[in-house]
């Protein structure tokens, strides 16, 4: 089995909530890596303590945190932390209909 299909298979078991939960700490925590939430216990403490006082907002959901991790990377910016700037890449995410590799993407890049 590859990395990515037990990353798949590791996902459908947590279920989307989850999985977005775990998304939304690593955007926020750039020192783990998903290896490090889901295969070592005391990180996958840190990321529920973490998430106790820093829960996900209402309206994001899994791809939305998808298609902003793709874009920090593709730009090689790291998130701060700020209402602001997640706002900001929401809006630049969606509006220019961002996917996932810069596959599709339209329209300048936004000064964050």
């Amino acid at each position: 089995m590859s990395v990515l299909q037990e990353y798949e298979k590791i996902r459908k078991m947590l279920g989307d909530k989850e999985w977005a939960n775990i998304n939304w700490f690593l955007l926020n925590n750039d020192k783990y890596t998903l290896d490090d939430v889901l295969y070592k216990k005391a990180n996958y403490t840190v990321y529920e303590e973490w998430l106790d006082s820093h829960p996900l907002p209402a309206n994001m959901d899994i791809e939305t945190l998808s298609k902003i991790g793709w874009y920090l990377a593709e730009n090689k910016m790291i998130f701060d932390g700020t209402d602001e700037m997640l706002e900001k890449l929401s809006r630049e995410t969606s509006n220019n209909e961002y996917e996932c590799g810069g596959a599709k993407s339209k329209g300048d890049d936004v000064e964050l």
